[in-house]
């Protein structure tokens, strides 16, 4: 897909602009693993007592998880343009942990690289959708489409939209309107319900 730089408040009428879709669906498995894994940590720390199993790594693997993912957590709902390439490092650093980890456990010798196989293709995945998401692009690295961009171009953003003029009449969603304000009183209806 082809992508162009444009203004803010262009990228804010893109309709995938903002926090949902699959960006909240990763966003809320954040939050589900920071709580999980942070009370295993907790109670760790509190205790002495490691639950995990084996498997699972080491409960400093464990520390490292939650520690890669805060920043995801913060920088997500705040809209901040550093998010991609801070979770790609993120998501990196943990996956170079999680080596480490299985070497120095002494898990290696019986598996070998097979566990560092099976979270390769999740992260591999998120890292796709990272750099090829149009929700993603639009929010946290201000470009949309080309198509979009060449509609902005010649129409009026307003309120999430994009409203086009031809001949003195103005579309949104395939319905014509006489007017401006007729064409926004219909985008505001339809952001409202």
């Amino acid at each position: 897909m082809k992508w162009r730089d444009v203004p803010e408040n262009v990228s804010k009428s893109y309709t995938y602009y903002g926090l949902g879709g699959w960006l909240l669906f990763f966003y809320v498995l954040t939050v589900i693993g920071i709580v999980l894994n942070g009370l295993v940590v907790a109670y760790f720390i509190l205790t002495g007592e490691n639950v995990l199993p084996a498997e699972a790594g080491s409960i400093y693997l464990v520390s490292a998880y939650v520690i890669t993912l805060i920043p995801f957590l913060i920088m997500a709902p705040t809209f901040d343009t550093k998010m991609p390439i801070t979770v790609i490092g993120m998501s990196l650093l943990y996956y170079l942990l999680t080596i480490i980890d299985h070497y120095y456990a002494n898990d290696w010798q019986r598996d070998g690289w097979s566990f560092a196989l099976v979270p390769l293709p999740y992260m591999l995945l998120f890292i796709w959708y990272i750099l090829s998401s149009k929700r993603v692009n639009a929010t946290y690295r201000g470009r949309v489409p080309e198509e979009f961009a060449e509609l902005a171009e010649d129409g009026i953003a307003y309120n999430g939209a994009i409203i086009l003029q031809k001949v003195e009449t103005y579309w949104f969603r395939d319905t014509a309107f006489t007017s401006l304000e007729s064409a926004q009183k219909q985008v505001d209806k339809v952001f409202k319900s």
